[in-house]
């Protein structure tokens, strides 16, 4: 099998990860923004043809974790990652290798994860984000709940990004000024 498409579950089958030959995972939209915590995939890092993948949620707990996405070099089109509170440090993310897989267009980094637990630990959003450098021609960056006081700054090299979401980034101080360019 190569495709599997994926409509009206409430998850998605533990064995899902044993098709190794796998290409595109499509999840419909909006089932996997109601549901995107049960929609995690363990042993993701066997799936090495994938091509297609909707989205990634990162849990310790689950085991599910960024650095799997590592030896995903195919991946193209648009990749949300949630639960990026859960990845502790710039090594571990820098992990994802995401500046290797040139064929994504569009990154979503949502740290949104259990809040109280987030507020017994430091922030180290800028670290993780720094490490989840993404390759330079990427189009659309979004970044949701992120709690740095300043973004990468990796994001003054994009040279082809051409829109940037906030959304509940109340810290930061706003997105540093471009370099390298007059306009």
């Amino acid at each position: 099998m190569q495709t599997l498409r994926v409509w009206a579950l409430n998850e998605l089958p533990e064995k899902v990860c044993n098709l190794i030959n796998l290409r595109h995972l499509v999840v419909q939209k909006e089932y996997a923004e109601e549901l995107s915590t049960r929609y995690m995939f363990t042993g993701i890092e066997r799936l090495t043809c994938l091509q297609t993948l909707p989205h990634f949620v990162v849990s310790r707990e689950r085991n599910c974790l960024v650095s799997q996405l590592g030896v995903l070099k195919n991946l193209g089109g648009t990749l949300d990652l949630y639960g990026l509170s859960d990845v502790s440090n710039t090594e571990e993310a820098s992990k994802a290798k995401l500046c290797e897989k040139f064929n994504i267009q569009c990154l979503l980094l949502d740290w949104s994860n259990n809040e109280d637990e987030r507020e017994i630990r430091e922030y180290n959003d800028e670290d993780v984000m720094e490490g989840l450098k993404p390759h330079t021609y990427l189009k659309e960056l979004s970044i949701v709940f992120f709690k740095g006081r300043k973004f990468a700054s990796w994001i003054t090299m994009m040279m082809n990004l051409v829109k940037i979401t906030l959304k509940d980034c109340n810290r930061c101080d706003g997105l540093p000024p471009r370099t390298g360019s007059s306009s």
